[in-house]
């Protein structure tokens, strides 16, 4: 590897306390359409971190003490909360990153940020009240068993219907569905969503917004959206199912 052309930071700041959980959480929603380079990173701003992947996204409002905004690729910043890094330095070329043991890890930093999506419209939107009930929490935790085997979309399926939702991760050797009673009447509505974010909205923040496109979570630090589309049953390979 080229280690000699990697830039030294001369001066390190200190990273915000939320900052390794905002990326880990964001993270989760860039997309991997290379045809979209943008969308495959996160876009880290003075005032907030955020990704998208065209179908969902997330925004997480923190001072990051960045000087100017930049992309970073997804695949690059994923493991930042797992290293335990609390300081990070800017270059031309490049975002480094440090934890109390001495380890860097430097990022190759992107400036075209006008080619990143402005999200704030989007995450601006209100509509009507729905609670989630917190026992998808557990469910999502089972369907990512066959969701993880998806590596470049690991997500899973959110059916809305009168009274009850199902949720249903697949993956390469099989599926896991399991369904929940829910205080919904509106029509069947689905969305993708990642399983670890859908736990800590279920189990933190139940209560969101859903307007005929979109379903909205307002977290207090971070805001998450998703776009919802009608249903079609496309169910194939061998799983397990659990009802309620």
């Amino acid at each position: 590897l080229p280690i000699a052309s990697v830039e030294r930071p001369k001066a390190w700041k200190k990273l915000h306390q939320d900052f390794n959980e905002a990326v880990a959480k964001v993270q989760q929603c860039a997309g991997t359409d290379q045809s979209q380079f943008s969308l495959t990173c996160v876009h880290i701003h003075p005032k907030w971190v955020e990704a998208t992947d065209n179908f969902q996204i997330c925004r997480w409002r923190l001072a990051t003490a960045i000087e100017s905004p930049t992309l970073v690729r997804q695949s690059s910043l994923k493991n930042i909360k797992q290293l335990g890094m609390g300081e990070f330095a800017e270059t031309k070329a490049w975002l480094h990153f440090r934890n109390s043991q001495g380890l860097v890890v430097s990022c190759r930093r992107y400036m075209e940020v006008e080619d990143f999506p402005d999200l704030g419209l989007f995450l601006k939107v209100a509509g009507e009240p729905i609670t989630l009930p917190k026992a998808l929490a557990g469910a999502a935790e089972k369907a990512q068993v066959f969701s993880d085997e998806n590596v470049q979309d690991n997500h899973i399926l959110v059916d809305l219907q009168p009274g009850k939702v199902r949720v249903k991760g697949q993956g390469i050797t099989g599926w896991y569905k399991e369904k929940k009673k829910i205080k919904y009447q509106g029509k069947p509505l689905r969305f993708y969503v990642s399983p670890t974010i859908l736990a800590d909205i279920v189990r933190s923040h139940s209560d969101c917004f859903i307007t005929p496109a979109m379903l909205k979570v307002d977290a207090g630090a971070y805001k998450y959206a998703t776009c919802l589309f009608a249903p079609e049953d496309k169910g194939q390979g061998q799983g397990q199912q659990q009802e309620e």
